[in-house]
C-alpha cells in the first residue's frame, strides 16, 4: 500500500509542505547569492582587476628572445618575436597585451600561476 501526501495526517502534511518551502528558499538564496557575488556592496571599491589608469600604466614591450619559444597561456599562441607583451610582475610570465589586458581588468591573479598582481597604492577593504 502506497502512503500519498493526501494520505498523511494533516500536522505531518503541513510540516512537509513547510520543509519544502524552507528548502526551496535555500536553494534560492544560493543561487542567486552565486551569481550575484558582489552587487550588494555599494560603497567598497571593485578589487576584482585594474582600472584603466592602473593598466596604463603597467609596463608593455616587444617581445624578443632568440631561441626557446614562449607561448601565452591565454590564446595558447605562441609568442612570437616583435609582438607587444606584459609580463606579469610577481612571476615574470609573459602574455600578448591583446590577451592579458581584458583578464587583468577582471582578475588579480596571473592566469598560468595565480600569483597576486600588486599595484603600487591600492589598498581594498
Amino acid at each position: 500500500m502506497a502512503c500519498s501526501l493526501t494520505e498523511l495526517p494533516p500536522p505531518l502534511s503541513c510540516i512537509s509542505l513547510v520543509a519544502i518551502i524552507i528548502v526551496y528558499l535555500i536553494i534560492c538564496y544560493l543561487v542567486i547569492d552565486l551569481t550575484h557575488p558582489n552587487d550588494d556592496r555599494s560603497g567598497e571599491k571593485d578589487c576584482r582587476g585594474l582600472s584603466a589608469e592602473e593598466l596604463q600604466k603597467a609596463a608593455c614591450f616587444y617581445y624578443h628572445k632568440v631561441g626557446s619559444e614562449s607561448t601565452c597561456a591565454i590564446c595558447l599562441d605562441s609568442i612570437q618575436n616583435a609582438q607587444l607583451c606584459r609580463a606579469f610582475p610577481p612571476c615574470s610570465h609573459v602574455f600578448h597585451v591583446q590577451c592579458i589586458d581584458p583578464w587583468l581588468t577582471k582578475n588579480m591573479t596571473c592566469p598560468s600561476c595565480r600569483s597576486l598582481y600588486e599595484v603600487q597604492q591600492r589598498f581594498c577593504s
